[in-house]
Formats: structure tokens, sequence, C-alpha cells
């Protein structure tokens, strides 16, 4: 089963990378593409900018290090912010998203971690690659900012035992950390949270950040389809 955005281009042999993913690896149950930013996208549906050339790098500095984080998480098969515009899992084991949450990618991975049996590995897929045009900066981008990290909180809510191990498991392995800019650029609703509260605060930080990293357009809260 494949899960994917409207608003993203795959490469060709994406979908066959996925196939080899799970051909290869009994144990993995959810994976996903790797994201790439990008200027803009050719209107026809082609991996070429809108003037139909290469494509332009528009990933951050910030981008490249969640990159990092999720190359690390998804070598001990338990990646948690996966990506929900190129996102893939077994059919036989029947997971469909909860249409009363926004944030559709967070709770399917949630639902392969509370299997008590293999398949439970999430990884992501190098070789897998879609982009999608980078949001512009401005007052629209951090009201879907906001959006989607309400979206994220819904699902922890809903799934609260399984969202409470795996932020100490990510703590444990020193995953949820600060990035060297953190003072200087704030995720949205951080603030009011980030004193007296001990690592917490880094946990949700990370999380608030993660939600804003990719474009979506899914029903009630907008989507969290990212970090």
């Amino acid at each position: 089963m494949l899960l994917t955005d409207a608003d993203v281009v795959a490469e060709p042999d994406a979908v066959v990378a996925l196939a080899d993913a799970f051909a290869g690896e009994p144990g993995l149950a959810l994976a996903c593409g790797r994201q790439s930013f990008v200027a803009d996208l050719s209107d026809d549906g082609t991996a070429r900018s809108a003037g139909l050339g290469a494509l332009v790098d528009a990933r951050t500095a910030y981008d490249r290090w969640t990159a990092r984080v999720r190359r690390f998480e998804s070598k001990r098969g338990a990646l948690f912010s996966v990506h929900g515009q190129w996102l893939a899992w077994r059919a036989e084991l029947e997971l469909a998203p909860d249409p009363a949450l926004a944030a559709d990618d967070l709770d399917l991975a949630f639902q392969v971690r509370a299997r008590a049996s293999a398949p439970r590995a999430i990884r992501l897929v190098d070789a897998a690659l879609f982009h999608e045009v980078r949001p512009k900066r401005g007052p629209a981008a951090r009201e879907q900012a906001v959006r989607r990290a309400r979206a994220w909180f819904q699902v922890l809510a809903a799934r609260r035992p399984a969202a409470r191990l795996a932020l100490e498991s990510a703590r444990r392995s020193s995953i949820v950390t600060r990035p060297p800019w953190r003072r200087a650029s704030r995720s949205p609703l951080a603030d009011r949270d980030d004193r007296g509260r001990g690592g917490s605060a880094d946990a949700r930080t990370m999380l608030l950040a993660r939600s804003s990293d990719s474009p979506s357009s899914r029903a009630g809260l907008g989507g969290a389809g990212s970090a």
C-alpha cells in the first residue's frame, strides 16, 4: 500500500526502490521515501523545474540536519518522523489511517509500533526519492506550520502510551537534541513550554519543527505530511 500527496513528484524508480526494500527485509513493516525540497516543479508531473530544466535545491541547514536524524533512526528500524508524502506498508498488516486524525502518517507509524510481533521495522529508503516545493516564508507558511503542529499533538494525545515510549526511546538514544541554531529560530508553540520542564521541551520542539517540514492538504487540520 502506498500513501502519497498530490503536490509531490517522485523519481521514476521510487516505487521500485520501496518494493525492493520490502522484498529484501521481511521484518520491514513501514517505509518512506527520501524528501527533496526544490524551488519549483514543472506542471507536467515530471521531476523537472517550472522552466523544464534541472531541479533547484531549496533545502535549508535545518532540512539537512533533520535528514541526518532520520537516517540515524532508520538504521535502528525505528524511524519516528516518517514522510507521509511517500509512505508504503505491507498490505497484509491491514493498517488504515484513522479518518479522525489529521496526521495520518504519524498515526500509521504508531500502529506499527503497537504491534506485538514482526514485522515492526520502520525505515527510510534513500533510493525512493521524491521532490516537493519548499513553502515561501511568511504568515501563510507560519499558519501552515501551526496547523501541522496541532495535527501532531492530536495524534500524540490519541496514541498517548505509544507516543510516550517513542519519545523516551528517542531521549535514550540522544536523538532529540537542539540544533545549533535553535535559539535564533524557534518552532511554533515552543516558547510557552520551554521552561521548568527539563528535557520534555526539547522533545516537543523537535516534534513541532518536524511537523512543519512538508506541505500537505489533508482534511481537518491540514495534515502533518513530515520531519
